[in-house]
């Protein structure tokens, strides 16, 4: 079963930074991640970004901070996974969801 969570976040040029691991167990299927979405809600702000995997067991996005200010959040991250075993099984689409408390910093 895929594994991810946030890193801390960075306020950087207006920008909001975001990413963390995004992992598979030893001997799950080959799976493509076509579409990986974030949502941060500080109070009454909430930002919404795309992000992407890296397929070095990473997910990275980049997302204008709006009223961001550093401190503590909430993070949510949305993932489309395309899984594809090695026998004749048809690929199977998952969706995978988690959520956390964050730091966002300056």
């Amino acid at each position: 079963m895929a594994y991810s969570r946030f890193d801390p976040a960075q306020l950087a040029s207006g920008d909001v930074v975001v990413g963390g691991p995004f992992e598979f167990a030893a001997g799950e299927p080959v799976t493509d991640v076509p579409f990986l979405h974030f949502v941060i809600v500080q109070g009454d702000v909430v930002v919404a970004g795309v992000g992407e995997t890296s397929g070095r067991g990473r997910w990275d996005g980049q997302e204008a901070a709006g009223n961001l200010a550093a401190g503590d959040a909430q993070g949510f991250g949305m993932a489309v996974l395309v899984r594809r075993p090695q026998d004749a099984t048809p690929p199977a689409v998952e969706t995978f969801t988690w959520s956390e408390p964050i730091t966002i910093t300056a």
